[in-house]
Protein backbone atom coordinates (compact mmCIF):
# COMPACT_ATOMS: atom_id res chain seq x y z
CA UNK A 1 0.00 0.00 0.00
CA UNK A 2 3.02 2.28 1.06
CA UNK A 3 4.63 1.68 -2.60
CA UNK A 4 0.94 2.89 -4.28
CA UNK A 5 0.98 5.89 -2.84
CA UNK A 6 4.43 6.59 -3.14
CA UNK A 7 3.78 5.49 -7.06
CA UNK A 8 1.06 7.47 -7.81
CA UNK A 9 2.08 10.34 -5.59
CA UNK A 10 5.96 10.88 -5.92
CA UNK A 11 7.66 13.39 -7.53
CA UNK A 12 4.48 16.10 -7.66
CA UNK A 13 4.90 19.43 -5.73
CA UNK A 14 1.21 18.68 -4.19
CA UNK A 15 1.46 14.79 -4.42
CA UNK A 16 -1.03 13.37 -1.96
CA UNK A 17 -2.98 16.39 -2.00
CA UNK A 18 -4.48 15.66 -5.38
CA UNK A 19 -6.75 13.04 -3.76
CA UNK A 20 -8.28 15.78 -2.17
CA UNK A 21 -8.22 18.55 -4.98
CA UNK A 22 -9.94 16.51 -7.74
CA UNK A 23 -13.35 15.71 -5.83
CA UNK A 24 -13.32 19.20 -4.72
CA UNK A 25 -13.14 20.73 -8.10
CA UNK A 26 -15.81 18.14 -9.46
CA UNK A 27 -18.25 19.39 -6.68
CA UNK A 28 -17.19 22.56 -7.06
CA UNK A 29 -17.36 23.02 -11.13
CA UNK A 30 -21.30 20.93 -10.64
CA UNK A 31 -22.44 23.27 -7.88
CA UNK A 32 -21.94 26.07 -9.88
CA UNK A 33 -23.39 24.75 -12.98
CA UNK A 34 -26.59 24.36 -10.90
CA UNK A 35 -26.22 27.44 -10.08
CA UNK A 36 -26.34 29.21 -13.31
CA UNK A 37 -28.74 26.93 -14.72
CA UNK A 38 -31.47 27.19 -12.20
CA UNK A 39 -31.02 23.73 -11.09
CA UNK A 40 -32.43 22.81 -7.59
CA UNK A 41 -31.67 19.35 -5.49
CA UNK A 42 -34.29 17.31 -6.36
CA UNK A 43 -33.96 16.72 -2.36
CA UNK A 44 -34.81 18.73 0.40
CA UNK A 45 -30.91 19.33 1.10
CA UNK A 46 -27.87 21.54 0.32
CA UNK A 47 -26.60 21.21 -3.05
CA UNK A 48 -23.18 20.36 -1.38
CA UNK A 49 -24.38 17.68 0.76
CA UNK A 50 -26.43 16.52 -2.33
CA UNK A 51 -23.07 16.51 -4.59
CA UNK A 52 -20.80 14.69 -2.05
CA UNK A 53 -23.29 12.14 -1.57
CA UNK A 54 -23.39 11.71 -5.14
CA UNK A 55 -19.98 12.11 -6.33
CA UNK A 56 -18.00 10.64 -3.40
CA UNK A 57 -19.21 6.89 -4.25
CA UNK A 58 -18.88 8.03 -7.87
CA UNK A 59 -14.97 8.80 -7.36
CA UNK A 60 -14.07 5.37 -5.16
CA UNK A 61 -15.85 3.74 -8.12
CA UNK A 62 -13.51 5.01 -10.89
CA UNK A 63 -10.86 5.06 -8.65
CA UNK A 64 -10.61 1.73 -7.24
CA UNK A 65 -10.79 0.54 -11.75
CA UNK A 66 -8.39 2.91 -12.37
CA UNK A 67 -5.89 1.48 -9.59
CA UNK A 68 -6.54 -2.31 -10.31
CA UNK A 69 -5.74 -1.22 -13.96
CA UNK A 70 -2.55 0.39 -12.98
CA UNK A 71 -1.20 -2.20 -10.93
CA UNK A 72 -0.11 -5.11 -13.47
CA UNK A 73 2.23 -2.34 -14.54
CA UNK A 74 3.03 -0.61 -11.67
CA UNK A 75 3.93 -3.06 -9.33
CA UNK A 76 4.98 -5.51 -11.52
CA UNK A 77 8.02 -5.94 -9.70
CA UNK A 78 6.45 -7.39 -6.38
CA UNK A 79 5.33 -10.19 -8.37
CA UNK A 80 9.65 -11.57 -7.82
CA UNK A 81 8.68 -11.69 -4.31
CA UNK A 82 8.00 -15.50 -3.70
CA UNK A 83 5.19 -14.66 -0.55
CA UNK A 84 3.33 -11.70 -2.34
CA UNK A 85 1.09 -13.08 -5.45
CA UNK A 86 -0.94 -10.98 -7.77
CA UNK A 87 -3.96 -11.05 -5.54
CA UNK A 88 -2.14 -9.74 -2.24
CA UNK A 89 -1.05 -6.61 -4.83
CA UNK A 90 -4.79 -6.38 -5.85
CA UNK A 91 -6.16 -6.09 -2.27
CA UNK A 92 -3.44 -3.92 -1.07
CA UNK A 93 -4.38 -1.47 -3.90
CA UNK A 94 -8.24 -1.53 -3.66
CA UNK A 95 -7.95 -1.13 0.05
CA UNK A 96 -6.03 2.10 -0.25
CA UNK A 97 -8.56 3.36 -2.56
CA UNK A 98 -11.20 2.65 -0.05
CA UNK A 99 -9.17 4.28 2.75
CA UNK A 100 -8.56 7.33 0.88
CA UNK A 101 -11.98 7.53 -0.16
CA UNK A 102 -13.37 7.61 3.81
CA UNK A 103 -10.92 10.29 4.64
CA UNK A 104 -11.82 12.44 1.57
CA UNK A 105 -15.53 11.76 2.54
CA UNK A 106 -14.46 12.73 6.33
CA UNK A 107 -12.30 15.82 5.10
CA UNK A 108 -15.45 17.51 2.65
CA UNK A 109 -17.81 16.41 5.22
CA UNK A 110 -16.30 18.41 8.05
CA UNK A 111 -15.51 20.92 5.13
CA UNK A 112 -19.10 21.50 4.61
CA UNK A 113 -20.21 21.88 8.18
CA UNK A 114 -17.47 24.35 9.13
CA UNK A 115 -17.98 26.32 6.16
CA UNK A 116 -21.32 26.48 5.35
CA UNK A 117 -23.13 24.55 8.38
CA UNK A 118 -24.30 21.63 6.98
CA UNK A 119 -23.97 18.13 7.79
CA UNK A 120 -26.15 15.26 7.06
CA UNK A 121 -25.67 11.92 8.12
CA UNK A 122 -29.11 9.86 9.47
CA UNK A 123 -27.21 6.72 9.34
CA UNK A 124 -23.97 6.60 9.53
CA UNK A 125 -23.76 2.37 9.07
CA UNK A 126 -25.92 2.55 6.40
CA UNK A 127 -24.31 5.40 4.99
CA UNK A 128 -20.84 3.85 4.97
CA UNK A 129 -22.45 0.34 3.53
CA UNK A 130 -23.41 2.28 0.21
CA UNK A 131 -20.16 4.14 -0.19
CA UNK A 132 -18.64 0.89 0.31
CA UNK A 133 -20.81 -1.08 -2.24
CA UNK A 134 -19.89 1.50 -4.80
CA UNK A 135 -15.67 0.28 -3.91
CA UNK A 136 -16.80 -3.28 -3.96
CA UNK A 137 -18.29 -2.44 -7.53
CA UNK A 138 -14.84 -0.83 -8.64
CA UNK A 139 -12.69 -3.18 -6.89
CA UNK A 140 -14.66 -6.48 -8.77
CA UNK A 141 -15.44 -4.58 -12.15
CA UNK A 142 -11.37 -3.61 -11.99
CA UNK A 143 -10.58 -7.43 -10.96
CA UNK A 144 -12.64 -8.84 -14.21
CA UNK A 145 -11.07 -6.05 -16.44
CA UNK A 146 -7.27 -6.83 -15.03
CA UNK A 147 -8.14 -10.74 -15.70
CA UNK A 148 -10.04 -10.44 -19.15
CA UNK A 149 -6.28 -8.00 -20.11
CA UNK A 150 -5.05 -11.70 -19.95
CA UNK A 151 -7.06 -12.44 -23.07
CA UNK A 152 -6.63 -9.40 -24.81
CA UNK A 153 -4.77 -6.20 -23.88
CA UNK A 154 -7.24 -4.15 -26.20
CA UNK A 155 -9.23 -4.52 -22.52
CA UNK A 156 -7.31 -1.31 -21.39
CA UNK A 157 -8.91 0.78 -23.91
CA UNK A 158 -12.32 -0.61 -23.72
CA UNK A 159 -12.92 0.33 -20.12
CA UNK A 160 -12.52 3.92 -20.53
CA UNK A 161 -15.38 3.60 -23.09
CA UNK A 162 -17.54 1.35 -21.03
CA UNK A 163 -17.23 3.32 -18.25
CA UNK A 164 -17.96 6.61 -19.65
CA UNK A 165 -21.83 6.67 -19.73
CA UNK A 166 -21.95 5.71 -15.74
CA UNK A 167 -21.04 9.39 -15.11
CA UNK A 168 -24.64 10.45 -16.65
CA UNK A 169 -26.51 7.13 -15.24
CA UNK A 170 -24.85 6.99 -11.78
CA UNK A 171 -27.25 9.44 -10.06
CA UNK A 172 -25.26 12.10 -9.62
CA UNK A 173 -27.45 14.66 -10.56
CA UNK A 174 -30.62 13.13 -10.00
CA UNK A 175 -32.29 10.98 -8.06
CA UNK A 176 -34.26 7.71 -8.98
CA UNK A 177 -37.46 8.90 -7.52
CA UNK A 178 -37.57 11.50 -10.37
CA UNK A 179 -37.13 8.91 -13.29
CA UNK A 180 -40.49 8.01 -14.41
CA UNK A 181 -41.54 4.45 -14.27
CA UNK A 182 -40.36 2.56 -17.46
CA UNK A 183 -37.08 4.27 -17.38
CA UNK A 184 -36.58 3.53 -13.00
CA UNK A 185 -37.45 -0.19 -14.08
CA UNK A 186 -34.30 -0.66 -16.38
CA UNK A 187 -32.65 1.94 -14.19
CA UNK A 188 -32.68 -0.33 -11.24
CA UNK A 189 -30.43 -2.38 -12.46
CA UNK A 190 -27.37 -0.19 -12.53
CA UNK A 191 -25.26 -1.47 -9.46
CA UNK A 192 -23.73 1.89 -9.05
CA UNK A 193 -27.32 3.95 -9.22
CA UNK A 194 -28.18 1.50 -6.59
CA UNK A 195 -24.91 2.56 -4.37
CA UNK A 196 -26.01 6.07 -4.60
CA UNK A 197 -29.33 5.42 -3.40
CA UNK A 198 -28.96 3.72 -0.55
CA UNK A 199 -26.34 6.37 0.43
CA UNK A 200 -28.73 8.99 -0.14
CA UNK A 201 -31.57 7.23 1.57
CA UNK A 202 -29.50 6.65 4.39
CA UNK A 203 -27.54 10.82 4.76
CA UNK A 204 -30.76 12.69 4.17
CA UNK A 205 -33.68 12.20 6.48
CA UNK A 206 -36.45 13.29 3.94
CA UNK A 207 -35.13 11.26 1.17
CA UNK A 208 -36.44 7.06 0.69
CA UNK A 209 -35.79 5.73 -2.59
CA UNK A 210 -38.11 3.59 -4.46
CA UNK A 211 -35.74 1.30 -5.83
CA UNK A 212 -32.66 0.77 -3.20
CA UNK A 213 -31.64 -2.55 -3.03
CA UNK A 214 -28.73 -3.83 -1.60
CA UNK A 215 -28.61 -7.30 -2.89
CA UNK A 216 -28.70 -5.70 -7.02
CA UNK A 217 -25.23 -4.17 -6.24
CA UNK A 218 -23.97 -7.38 -3.94
CA UNK A 219 -25.12 -9.89 -7.11
CA UNK A 220 -23.00 -7.64 -9.18
CA UNK A 221 -19.59 -7.81 -7.14
CA UNK A 222 -19.96 -11.68 -6.61
CA UNK A 223 -20.59 -12.08 -10.83
CA UNK A 224 -17.90 -9.92 -11.92
CA UNK A 225 -15.37 -11.71 -8.97
CA UNK A 226 -16.73 -15.26 -10.29
CA UNK A 227 -16.49 -14.07 -14.01
CA UNK A 228 -12.42 -12.62 -12.99
CA UNK A 229 -11.77 -16.36 -11.38
CA UNK A 230 -13.03 -18.40 -14.12
CA UNK A 231 -11.41 -16.64 -16.80
CA UNK A 232 -8.00 -16.30 -14.90
CA UNK A 233 -8.47 -20.22 -14.26
CA UNK A 234 -9.06 -20.62 -17.79
CA UNK A 235 -6.39 -18.98 -19.17
CA UNK A 236 -4.06 -20.71 -16.65
CA UNK A 237 -4.65 -23.90 -17.79
CA UNK A 238 -4.80 -22.39 -21.66
CA UNK A 239 -1.23 -21.13 -20.23
CA UNK A 240 0.08 -24.81 -19.29
CA UNK A 241 -1.57 -26.91 -21.69
CA UNK A 242 -3.83 -28.37 -18.88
Amino acid sequence: MVREVRARFSGDPLGYTWAFVTPLVWIASIAVIFSLVGRLTPIHTDIISFLIAGMLPYTIFRTTISATMRISKAQKNMRYFANISANDILVASTLMELMNAILIYIVLMAGNELIFSHFEVADPAMTMFGFTLAWGLGASFGHMAVAFTQISEATVRFVPILLRPMFWLSGIFFVANELPGGLLNVMQYNPLLQAIEIMRSASFLGYSSRIADPLIPLAWIVGMNLTAVLIKTLTAKKQYNI
